[in-house]
């Protein structure tokens, strides 16, 4: 089997796993909700206040922050 086909076989396993756990209610853990508030709490942090991300001149594709991977 070549090493694309494994990675293949290996990301079809992952995103049925997710899935699964999506469906049971399993996914959304209290570390993965800290995170994601930490990094929505940073993107706000680092922008003047009352700017959002549309009047920023760094709102294009290629600067956006969110969601980040972790």
């Amino acid at each position: 089997m070549s090493r694309a086909v494994e990675t293949s076989v290996q990301r079809q396993a992952r995103l049925a796993d997710i899935r699964r756990q999506i469906e049971d209610g399993t996914y959304e853990t209290r570390e993965r909700l800290a995170a994601a508030v930490d990094a929505l709490l940073e993107d706000f942090a680092g922008q003047p206040e009352g700017a959002s991300s549309d009047s920023s001149s760094e709102s294009d594709e290629s600067n956006a922050r969110w969601p980040r991977p972790k």
